[in-house]
């Protein structure tokens, strides 16, 4: 799988890296096979089932649903391990930074159960990191189908041109805990959701 997606789609690879630069985000199609989304399926349903030492679900609102959260799963679970550093995502990331050489920061895990009313708030990622700079990049990888109304991700174009570094906020009332939260000097987070005419 590396190799037909970092060699052979070598000149789609690169229109991608163009819109990645331009924009700050792309669509990587493909990247994922079948045996690696039964894996991490299978590995999901065992970590709802018994949460790793990283959990950080949270409380559902209205009671329904559920909005499950864990990271550093690599650390702890062998198939999130071997995902994150034998499947294609690495050599791809490589290619996107122009690097021989990537670091893995964490892996993080967001489940939604249908029926789950908790909004994935808008952010901007790095506030969340103990890390500076701008050779850093995240994949968002969906295991169930995506509508625009069922969980699609949404970016604002040329946002991480903006050099603007917003407040971190939680999801929802969390069970683990946020310290990381408190005690900044960032500015805060616009109302982009109610004002997105803006952006």
């Amino acid at each position: 799988v590396p190799k037909d997606v970092v060699t052979s789609s070598s000149r789609l690879l690169e229109k991608q890296i163009t819109e990645y630069q331009d924009l700050g985000t792309t669509v990587i199609r493909q990247c994922v096979d079948a045996h690696w989304l039964a894996e991490l399926s299978r590995a999901i349903e065992e970590d709802i089932r018994s949460p790793g030492p990283f959990y950080h679900g949270y409380k559902s609102e209205g009671d329904r649903g559920r909005f499950h959260g864990n990271l550093r799963l690599w650390e702890h679970d062998r198939t999130f391990r071997e995902f994150c550093l034998a499947s294609a995502l690495p050599q791809i990331a490589a290619r996107f930074l122009a690097s021989q050489k990537v670091n893995l920061l964490y892996d993080q895990l967001f489940v939604k159960e249908p029926g789950t009313l908790n909004r994935t708030r808008w952010h901007n990622d790095q506030p969340y990191w103990p890390i500076r700079g701008w050779q850093v990049l995240s994949f968002w990888i969906a295991l169930d189908p995506v509508r625009h109304d069922s969980g699609a991700l949404e970016f604002i174009a040329g946002s991480h041109r903006w050099d603007r570094w917003f407040q971190p906020e939680a999801f929802g009332d969390t069970v683990g805990q946020d310290e990381y939260m408190a005690n900044s000097d960032y500015e805060p987070m616009p109302d982009i959701q109610n004002q997105r005419a803006d952006y």
